[in-house]
């Protein structure tokens, strides 16, 4: 079990409609030096919420961060968010883009901004209005990622919206952008929040 390290994060939100944009915030929040995560109260219940590298295939740390993101949402009576395909080939997408080009941010040089990565993935088809955000950071486990991202008002923000109804979660293990964590025991997490509606 890996539980301390740096662990750095980001946040981004927007939310809009066809036709035009209700409203829009480009937010970029990248932390360092916090210490090792707390569990949250459902951290018992879901499977790999503390392993590290070593411990868990990168889909079980995907699915352990989606968990305890649901969990921190149930504790305070949100909906719980739907796991999305789309979505998650939508943050897959960004993980890779980060991979390389060793950037550390929500859109690297070249690639396409968060709404068009949604779109190329058909989500949006037929919606007239949707929400979107995205987190990603690096920690050591699971737990110590949404411990970090719930120090963060945006990324805390992001994770109890009450508009989101879907998410996508990816997980890499053995690999981190340039983002000060440590690649031997850091797992880099992006998770693509989302609504959509006619």
């Amino acid at each position: 079990m890996h539980s301390g390290g740096t662990h750095r994060q980001g946040a981004w939100r927007r939310r809009g409609r066809a036709g035009g944009a209700l409203a829009a915030a480009a937010v970029l929040a990248v932390l360092a030096g916090w210490g090792p995560g707390v569990a949250g109260a459902g951290a018992a219940a879901c499977a790999h919420a503390d392993s590290g590298i070593d411990d868990a295939t990168a889909d079980q740390l995907a699915n352990a961060v989606r968990c305890l993101i649901n969990d921190d949402r149930k504790a305070r009576d949100r909906h719980r968010l739907d796991n999305d395909g789309k979505l998650r080939r939508a943050a897959s997408r960004h993980s890779k883009a980060m991979f390389a080009q060793n950037c550390w941010t929500h859109q690297c040089p070249g690639e396409p901004k968060l709404e068009r990565r949604i779109r190329d993935t058909g989500y949006l088809n037929g919606a007239k209005r949707w929400s979107f955000a995205e987190n990603f950071g690096c920690a050591d486990t699971p737990e110590a990622m949404l411990s970090t991202w719930l120090q963060n008002n945006f990324a805390r923000g992001n994770i109890r919206d009450r508009a989101f109804r879907d998410v996508g979660a990816v997980a890499v293990r053995d690999q981190v952008p340039a983002s000060g964590c440590d690649a031997d025991t850091a797992v880099t997490f992006t998770v693509v929040f989302a609504r959509r509606s006619p």
